[in-house]
């Protein structure tokens, strides 16, 4: 349970008002704006699907209004061999009644395959994601209903979870702590150090220590991908929530942000590299003065792909520079907690379930505490020239 956002009683909450919540931290994050933004790179995968938008609970509703973020012309990649598309997604969810035995990673075989089933359809050649069910957690699971994806029918063919939502094609590599954040990259597209194409290498990616005193379920990991256009590192981030408290919960984050930002950046090998996840926290309506959101602040910026030697290094493909202000992609807490930053890329990123004519990625399957309580995001990205 420590590992959300929002406790049980939010989600009793929810289920009885549909209203959602305010940010743990007491700050009222207003209601984001939504506006029409046309696409400066889209994948021809992307599904539009209104149909399902209107399927299944809602979450609280984003409003059609707000202003895009296109006169940022750094972040329209030009369509060519070394462009990319990328999905970035925790796939857990509060669901109290199957899930709280796996600490609310992915549980529910339906929602699961439905998931699966939108990979396959979009194709990302990247992928990030948290709150994976790790194969050992069933070891816990006592008679699992034949819902569960704990359950024997379900993982006899295939026990990992990375695998049954990626297919056959992506080589995945997950943290080395709790297998619960897995990347992968299609072959076809690349491979990462230390794993050979289309294997599935558990608990083997870059991992940063535990910070003292901090809840050890979350973790910033990090891959090294090889592709024909560049090498880079992929930093797969699920730092702490607040659920042990909003001031410890600032501490624990800006921990392991130092692993990435600064000069005690451990995570980090290449020159370019992506950020992105679960990140657990707001920086654009939390305040400054927090601890992780001035770290951040310190070395991710709004003005474009740094050059070397300048300060911030790190720039924004989601988020502010998607839509002004930016789309909640946590949806019980009305907040931006997801995100995808870096150095030495360019590109744009679009909020799945948000994003005007753009379905979320459960497609809206199944009743609130059944859905993912994050919505995924779609990138388009290429290295700077």
């Amino acid at each position: 349970m420590s590992r959300k956002w929002c406790w049980l009683a939010i989600c009793l909450v929810i289920l009885t008002t549909s209203t959602g919540c305010d940010s743990s931290n007491g700050d009222d994050p207003g209601e984001p704006d939504a506006g029409d933004l046309t696409d400066a790179a889209d994948s021809a995968d992307v599904v539009e699907d209104t149909d399902a938008a209107d399927a299944g609970q809602q979450w609280p509703e984003q409003d059609q209004r707000g202003e895009d973020a296109l006169g940022l012309e750094w972040q329209m990649p030009e369509a060519g061999d070394d462009s990319f598309s990328a999905l970035v997604a925790n796939v857990g969810n509060i669901d109290f009644r199957r899930c709280n035995d796996v600490a609310f990673n992915l549980c529910w075989t339906e929602m699961e395959q439905t998931i699966a089933g939108r990979i396959a359809e979009l194709a990302p050649d990247v992928v990030l994601l948290q709150e994976v069910l790790d194969p050992q957690q069933c070891a816990a699971v006592q008679n699992p209903p034949a819902d569960h994806a704990c359950h024997p029918d379900h993982t006899a063919n295939e026990p990992s979870q990375a695998r049954r939502l990626l297919g056959a094609d992506y080589t995945i590599v997950c943290d080395d702590r709790n297998g619960y954040e897995c990347v992968g990259v299609r072959t076809d597209v690349g491979s990462i150090d230390g794993c050979e194409p289309g294997v599935l290498c558990e608990r083997s990616a870059r991992t940063a220590p535990p910070v003292e005193g901090c809840d050890e379920g979350f973790t910033l990991s990090a891959v090294t991908v090889h592709t024909d256009a560049a090498s880079f590192d992929i930093v797969n981030g699920h730092p702490p929530s607040d659920a042990g408290g909003a001031t410890e919960g600032r501490e624990c984050r800006k921990g392991y942000f130092e692993h990435v930002f600064g000069p005690d950046a451990s995570l980090v090998t290449s020159d370019k590299v992506l950020v992105g996840g679960d990140l657990n926290f707001d920086p654009f309506r939390q305040s400054e003065d927090y601890p992780d959101v001035a770290l951040w602040s310190a070395h991710v910026g709004l003005d474009g792909p740094a050059q070397a030697g300048d300060s911030p290094s790190f720039a924004y493909h989601s988020g502010i520079v998607e839509h002004d202000p930016p789309y909640w992609t946590s949806p019980i807490s009305k907040t931006t907690l997801d995100h995808v930053v870096s150095r030495g890329l360019i590109g744009r990123c679009k909020t799945m379930g948000a994003h005007p004519g753009l379905a979320p990625l459960d497609m809206a399957v199944g009743e609130q505490l059944e859905r993912l309580d994050h919505l995924a995001l779609w990138c388009q990205l290429s290295f700077e020239p």
